[in-house]
């Protein structure tokens, strides 16, 4: 269906989500600002992902409520909702924004609730925010042609406070920064092979090796810490000190989590684990990012919980196979940067 949309008319993006999805859905919010200048691009989401948002001149980031979007509803008038989420919540909220398009991806028992059916390429083309894109194919705009360059902006005034913390703790130039999610079973690689691949990265390779951290999990990284070469990253006390210590990292290292998507968005080199996910959805396409993986023929199965009980996609997954595949990125790395 194509739409009958003039710039200067507004468009309601629904996501209220994790960090992750907000960064990959910046590529959908830069490409409609850019081609309907004039239009109010009003984004919601939830804390702490809307942060990601804060400084982003292309939109207007509100934390979801019902309340909310009533506000928005009368304020702004929009012609266009887009339902990212696809959820119970998402589909009542689409019917409640009087906007005229409501826009979501197709599915047989859904399809009623929307005038725009999406359909993205799944199967066919894997890197999520390509399926993102796909919201422009109705507004006449060729997915295909544009930037799937993710962005988090934020003052410099954090990068400058963090060089200061990284010197103060004796880290100049090149560094690993790592961020391990144990707190989850479907994305926890064994302490153990952690504590193998962080030795053996430290023979190899002079770099200091950093843990990123929350104060929620803590205690968790503490077996690490005790047995390998590894220590803690600065404090960041905000997602912008998250976002300077990704971009002054030479190389990001660990779970496919908020934090690499975030390192992503400042052009750092990055190298995650997955297990239950397919890893080309959420790797760009891209020699400055790559992943290992086991790949069993279970995997993917998009779950967070092992059909067989096992996990074997984490278990058996060895530190010299990680080694391996990241060396060879390095490699790579390293010639890009003249090391």
């Amino acid at each position: 269906m194509a739409l009958n949309f003039q710039d200067g008319k507004n468009i309601v993006i629904f996501r209220p989500g994790a960090i992750g999805d907000t960064l990959l859905d910046t590529p959908l919010i830069r490409a409609l600002k850019e081609n309907f200048p004039h239009s109010k691009i009003i984004y919601f989401s939830k804390k702490p992902s809307i942060e990601i948002l804060k400084y982003n001149k292309n939109v207007i980031p509100v934390e979801f409520s019902f309340m909310n979007l009533l506000r928005v509803r009368s304020y702004f008038k929009p012609t266009i909702f887009m339902d990212l989420k696809g959820n119970a919540i998402s589909v009542i909220a689409s019917r409640i924004s009087g906007a005229k398009y409501r826009a979501g991806i197709f599915k047989e028992g859904r399809k009623r609730y929307y005038n725009v059916h999406i359909y993205p390429p799944f199967g066919k083309i894997h890197y999520t925010v390509y399926h993102r894109l796909e919201f422009l194919r109705p507004l006449g705009i060729d997915p295909m042609m544009v930037s799937i360059d993710t962005e988090f902006p934020y003052p410099e005034e954090y990068i400058e406070n963090m060089k200061k913390n990284l010197e103060e703790s004796g880290v100049k130039g090149f560094f690993f920064i790592s961020h391990i999610r144990l707190d989850l079973p479907h994305r926890a690689w064994d302490i153990e092979k952690f504590c193998s691949f962080f030795k053996e990265l430290k023979k190899k390779y002079p770099y200091p090796i950093l843990l990123a951290w929350e104060p929620s999990t803590l205690r968790l990284l503490e077996p690490i810490l005790n047995c390998a070469p590894v220590r803690l990253a600065p404090s960041t006390k905000s997602l912008f000190d998250l976002g300077a210590l990704m971009r002054l990292a030479g190389v990001y290292f660990g779970s496919d989590s908020g934090p690499k998507h975030i390192a992503v968005s400042q052009g750092t080199p990055t190298f995650a684990l997955f297990f239950t996910e397919l890893p080309e959805a959420w790797t760009p396409p891209d020699p400055r990012h790559s992943y290992a993986w086991k790949g069993l023929p279970c995997q993917p199965c998009w779950s967070k919980t092992c059909k067989f009980g096992t996990f074997d996609c984490i278990h058996k997954l060895t530190p010299e196979e990680v080694m391996k595949r990241f060396e060879k990125f390095l490699l790579k790395i390293e010639r890009d940067r003249g090391f």
